[in-house]
């Protein structure tokens, strides 16, 4: 599968109707910790897509790895370096690759005076980072062997089958 990340100088006031169209059109109504999921959209591939701060938590990412999701798009709008480092860790937790797509350049309006970092990348299922962005507009194209990930594990440990382990055990102490 093959992403393509484009990286903008946008002013979010000039195009939020578009990102609010893009997901009116995924789905009818979006609120806070709903999840968008595209069952089969590319070669039998699931495609998630989280919007800025969902990625945040991870009671929402796992909902995506509950639907089966393969490779997470999310769409950001950040400064910090604080979301890169949660996107290695929800690719970890949740054994999918996600795909961040990150605003660059600066806004100062009567309500925000923000510096977006650029920096889009494409995390891998085991927390690597294998592909990064600067920090000015660009475009990139990167090739994910989706199938071909060796099959998701660390240390030759499933982190699919741990977690499914782990809340099984959960869900037995809070029924005694």
């Amino acid at each position: 599968m093959r992403v393509t990340l484009v990286q903008m100088d946008v002013h979010f006031s000039d195009k939020y109707n578009n990102i609010q169209s893009l997901k009116h059109l995924l789905a009818k109504e979006k609120h806070l910790g709903d999840i968008i999921v595209l069952p089969e959209l590319y070669q039998g591939l699931t495609i998630g897509l989280a919007i800025c701060f969902d990625l945040w938590f991870p009671e929402v990412i796992r909902r995506y790895t509950e639907k089966n999701t393969d490779v997470l798009l999310h769409l950001a709008n950040f400064g910090g370096e604080q979301t890169l480092l949660m996107a290695q860790a929800r690719a970890m937790e949740n054994s999918l690759f996600i795909c961040t797509c990150n605003r660059v350049g600066t806004e100062n309006t009567k309500t925000i005076n923000g510096f977006y970092r650029g920096n889009s990348q494409v995390v891998a299922p085991l927390g690597q980072t294998i592909f990064r962005a600067g920090q000015q507009a660009e475009v990139h194209t990167v090739e994910l062997n989706v199938n071909q990930e060796p099959a998701k594990q660390f240390s030759g440990i499933s982190l699919q089958k741990e977690l499914s382990t782990i809340r099984k055990l959960l869900s037995n102490t809070s029924d005694s």
